[in-house]
């Protein structure tokens, strides 16, 4: 054999490894990728799973059939009222923000009208209406002086745990919320049980 045959037996030879070793790692290949689509697809699944798609919520007060309800996770406040029958004749629907969003866990009290002029000092124009801590969404929360989301979150946190807000008072629980943060806001603020 001459040494151009030989060199060309070689390059054949390495040629035919070489195309072995790719169709044999093409199936690994394949596997890597479907590893990483998986791997994806789980991410995706289990942050589905960490928003509820279904919340209960507890409605009382100035509505037709009180109770716990439960309702897709991006239902608005008046929908809630409505699984609950509805407003009574005597309720202060303009106390509420019926277009709310509604967490999970959360108790919706409904004032009556008497209730609400009881509890509230007469709204003149350009004042607002006080803010009931146990209604109060995060949004609301954060737009008092001093509460931030940390402290918002805390609040409904707190909220959650102990239930309904007897005084305004008691917002001094939270930790940090001293009585500064308390004298700025304690006039933007009401209980309604």
């Amino acid at each position: 054999m001459k040494t151009k045959e030989i060199i060309r037996y070689l390059v054949i030879a390495v040629g035919i490894v070489i195309a072995g070793l790719v169709y044999y790692q093409q199936p690994s290949w394949e596997a890597a990728g479907s590893t990483a689509v998986e791997t994806e697809q789980l991410q995706q699944s289990s942050e589905a799973v960490s928003q509820p798609s279904v919340i209960c919520v507890h409605i009382c007060g100035a509505v037709n059939n009180p109770g716990v309800y439960e309702g897709e996770a991006n239902l608005r406040l008046y929908q809630f009222i409505e699984l609950a029958g509805g407003f009574r004749e005597d309720a202060s629907v303009e106390s509420l923000n019926l277009a709310q969003e509604v967490q999970d866990g959360i108790q919706i009290y409904v004032p009556s009208k008497q209730e609400a002029a009881e509890s509230s000092v007469p709204i003149s124009e350009g004042q607002p209406a006080k803010l009931n801590l146990n209604t109060a969404s995060k949004s609301e929360l954060t737009q008092l002086p001093g509460i931030g989301e940390v402290k918002a979150e805390a609040i409904l946190s707190y909220r959650d745990t102990n239930g309904a807000f007897q005084t305004i008072e008691e917002l001094m629980n939270i930790p940090g919320i001293k009585e500064a943060t308390f004298e700025q806001i304690k006039d933007l603020i009401t209980v309604m049980n």
